[in-house]
């Protein structure tokens, strides 16, 4: 999570610098920082899933991600697209997330550790 919010802050700030190069770094940052995040957060919710619904709570942060990431591609896209110009826009998407990682990344250090089954 902590280089999905470094590729998103730098995103954010980079955008107005118009260097391919450095956004596409910073995207780069975003894109191997969420793919690490996944696979961790399928292991958080089974290590406090009851052993016989593992199935369950596995496919309901499946459905859970699946849903939010369609509801942020729609809202960042409105962003984008009714802000003050492309631009502003983008900046002002990619803060607000960078925002919400943030969140992310101090909740994630509050999590217990996991539960020990028998």
């Amino acid at each position: 999570m902590t280089l999905l919010l470094l590729g998103l802050v730098g995103f954010a700030l980079s955008a107005p610098a118009d260097s391919a190069i450095l956004i596409g770094a910073f995207l780069a940052l975003v894109g191997i920082g969420g793919s690490i995040a996944t696979p961790s957060l399928a292991s958080v919710v089974l290590a406090f899933a009851p052993a016989g619904q593992a199935g369950i709570a596995s496919a309901v942060a499946n459905t859970f991600r699946q849903v939010g990431g369609a509801f942020v591609v729609a809202v960042f896209g409105v962003l984008v697209s009714h802000g003050p110009g492309f631009i502003n826009g983008l900046q002002m998407g990619a803060g607000i997330a960078a925002v919400l990682a943030l969140v992310a990344v101090v909740l994630s250090l509050t999590l217990p550790g996991p539960v020990s089954r028998p």
